[in-house]
């Protein structure tokens, strides 16, 4: 195969690298002005045809002309820029998008344009909500059940507790943090606690329920009927311990 036979399928390969990607691209001469996008970037956007794309400038396609400035600034005077953007789409919708934009430079080392590779963040920021909204809703659940909550780490260090189980044995929210379950367990009733906590810990079991005495704060017990289990995620890891007590002291 000649060398120009060669330059062309290499350029052809290249060409079609770009146009196959899954990622949006897009390159722009050194004024910033588009000149070419490939169809990842076309869909992202929201345009039907590169036409209307083509010739704009990249801030255009930017909900924050101030930030896309700077990028071009960055790229001028260091070549290169990596970080999050808030892209707007056609129709004037934003999402965010992690860029990575370069120089590109010839044989001579001259710049004679730049190009810029996207990841739609969308998703990421939706499963961040959802996450959130999770988490918001357990806490409710936690913090206004009326059986006393406590989340454990796996050596049963106390990493969150309900006031319920604030109030049932005397202790403030920040009194508690810290402490394990075996600070507040009658002295008694200790060693069954443990064995029961460490056949948990050793995956024997993946909960457990007994009746049990506390220690309250100011030194008095409670009788109290204890669920503890393990709470695991989708790989099945361990990832926290939680116990509920519910205070069944005879009056």
């Amino acid at each position: 195969m000649s060398d120009e036979r060669q330059t062309r399928e290499d350029s052809r390969i290249k060409e079609l690298a770009l146009e196959s990607s899954l990622n949006p691209i897009a390159l722009s001469d050194l004024d910033g002005d588009i000149t070419y996008v490939n169809p990842a970037f076309i869909h992202t956007w929201g345009y039907d045809d590169i036409d209307e794309v083509l010739g704009r400038p990249a801030t255009a396609f930017l909900a924050t002309e101030g930030k896309a400035k700077e990028v071009l600034h960055a790229l001028h005077e260091r070549g290169k820029w990596f970080g999050d953007l808030i892209a707007q789409r056609n129709d004037g919708t934003t999402f965010p998008v992690q860029t990575a934009a370069s120089m590109v430079t010839n044989e001579d080392g001259e710049a004679v344009g730049m190009t810029a590779s996207f990841v739609d963040l969308s998703e990421h920021a939706r499963i961040r909500q959802a996450l959130h909204e999770t988490e918001r809703k357990f806490r409710a659940i936690i913090n206004n059940s009326p059986i006393g909550i406590a989340l454990l780490d796996e050596d049963g260090g106390l990493l969150l507790s309900n006031p319920a189980l604030q109030d049932m044995l005397g202790y403030s929210e920040e009194q508690l943090d810290g402490l394990g379950l075996s600070d507040v367990t009658h002295p008694e009733d200790l060693e069954k606690d443990e064995a029961l906590f460490q056949e948990l810990h050793n995956e024997e079991r993946t909960s457990y329920s007994i009746d049990k005495r506390f220690v309250r704060r100011d030194g008095s017990s409670l009788w109290g009927a204890l669920t503890v289990a393990v709470i695991r995620d989708e790989e099945n890891e361990p990832q926290y311990v939680i116990c509920m007590v519910e205070d069944i002291t005879f009056p």
